[in-house]
């Protein structure tokens, strides 16, 4: 059994509320993959917020707890930034990485995506 990350579900909380600078304020010093896409998430500038997650996300492999949402939040990023296509090859790849990560949200995802492009 994992160890539950309690300053993620108080930053996830902060989320659902709408109040993402104090979930961002929470999150400054985020080191595991888990919060570093929450911040990530929280991010205005969503160029700035894929560098940062693709960064962390270099030291982790597919398996890696938080790998498969990492990837996920860099492609929802990729799609903020205006770049649909590009959204819908990191989706592709997580799905050739990690293909039971969240298989219905993923397509759903990526139809959404398709609609876009």
């Amino acid at each position: 059994e994992e160890a539950i990350d309690h300053r993620a579900l108080e930053a996830r909380a902060l989320m659902d509320m709408g109040l993402v600078p104090a979930a961002l304020e929470l999150l400054e010093d985020a080191d595991t993959l888990e919060t570093l896409t929450l911040k990530a998430r929280c991010m205005e500038d969503p160029r700035a917020a894929w560098k940062m997650l693709k960064d962390a996300s270099s030291m982790f492999k597919p398996g890696d707890s938080g790998y498969g949402d990492a990837r996920v939040a860099m492609a929802d990023l990729v799609a903020r930034a205006g770049k649909y296509k590009n959204a819908v090859k990191e989706l592709e790849r997580l799905r050739l990485q990690v293909p039971d990560h969240k298989p219905h949200e993923v397509a759903a995802r990526l139809r959404a995506l398709e609609r876009l492009v």
